[in-house]
């Protein structure tokens, strides 16, 4: 989320810039956020795998870099440090020194792939599984878009079209209808989130309408509300 944080906030200032830019870094401290992004092999579970869907539309993997911890300013206002320590001059305000430095004294570490057994990777027997059991128009619609107003509209928009269609109304009726409308919208968003606890809290959903109490004493952490 921070790194895909940093792209749309350099995507705005690359808009409101008059100025020609060269080139453009990226930085983290966490191994991992490289992995994902240099992958080239594994399939992610759909969370990770929207967010790097917009990263590498804008971005590409060999701008993204490993700045040690150690290195990290932007740690110096989040750990507790006095007020003196940030003064004028320090590290919070000028930011790291290598990079006031030619790139050949930037830090460099070698990135290896992301681990199979990596709890967002999804593996092949996983995928077959969710393909053959879970699989839909809206799971479709999930992974292509990364935007949630635009993946409610659609649905929206899908949903007024089915709705015609039982209806057998007249294609001029239909057209009337013109911009979708706030219910269609709060109607939609309801469907999609019923739909994605339907697929990942199956088990729940099956109790609280048994009547039947929750089991809280698996290893799943969630935030959960159930959709009427």
């Amino acid at each position: 989320m921070a790194s895909l944080m940093a792209v749309r906030t350099s995507n705005l200032i690359r808009a409101e810039l008059d100025l020609p830019i060269d080139c453009i870094a990226f930085w983290t401290d966490l191994l991992t956020v490289l992995q994902y992004v240099k992958n080239k092999t594994r399939r992610f579970n759909r969370f990770v795998a929207t967010r790097l869907e917009e990263i590498h539309e804008h971005t590409m993997p060999d701008q993204w870099h490993h700045g040690p911890g150690i290195l990290n300013e932007a740690d110096d206002g989040s750990r507790g440090m006095p007020i003196e320590a940030l003064r004028p001059g320090c590290r919070w305000w000028t930011g790291p020194k290598f990079l006031w430095q030619t790139e050949e004294h930037w830090p460099h570490r070698e990135v290896v792939d992301v681990l199979e057994n990596d709890k967002e990777v999804i593996t092949p027997r996983a995928s077959q599984s969710i393909t053959a059991t879970t699989g839909s128009s809206l799971d479709e619609l999930l992974r292509k878009f990364s935007s949630w107003p635009k993946l409610v509209r659609t649905v929206a928009w899908i949903m007024r079209f089915l709705q015609f269609v039982r209806s057998k109304c007249s294609v001029p009726a239909l057209s009337n209808h013109g911009r979708i409308r706030l219910t269609e919208m709060l109607t939609a968003s309801r469907a999609i989130i019923k739909r994605v606890q339907r697929q990942y809290f199956q088990e729940e959903l099956d109790a609280l309408e048994s009547g039947k109490p929750v089991n809280n004493n698996n290893n799943k952490v969630y935030l959960y509300c159930k959709i009427n």
